[in-house]
């Protein structure tokens, strides 16, 4: 290989702001899916689910592309998202999932994630 083409590829790549922002108009819902901590069994903890249909306990890669339908703006993104969702804390102890209004829009910049609602 040409050690120019390289060495300028390698500059481009240094500095190229890369973007990705798939919107997800709506949620398939909150529960306690983990596809990473807790593989195949009810997580610790819940989650916001957007994406796939058929997200579920172990889900895989496979499963997921077999989906029919998605809550995301691309309609051929069957991926799985989770957010933790937001609680408040009332002053009587008792806590309660804050209802989501919308969906989510995810914005990758290079290596850094802002999720908003």
């Amino acid at each position: 290989m040409n050690i120019r083409y390289i060495s300028l590829v390698s500059v481009f790549a240094l500095t190229t702001r890369a973007f990705w922002r798939p919107p997800c108009y709506s949620r398939l819902g909150v529960f306690r899916i983990d596809l990473i901590v807790s593989e195949g069994l009810p997580s610790q903890h819940a989650h916001t689910l957007h994406g796939a249909q058929n997200l579920d306990f172990s889900s895989s890669y496979d499963s997921l592309v077999q989906s029919k339908c998605t809550t995301c703006a691309v309609l051929e993104d069957m991926s799985a998202y989770w957010t933790p969702p937001l609680m408040f804390l009332h002053t009587n102890g008792t806590v309660e999932i804050v209802p989501q209004i919308g969906g989510m829009l995810m914005s990758v910049l290079k290596i850094k994630f802002k999720i908003s609602y």
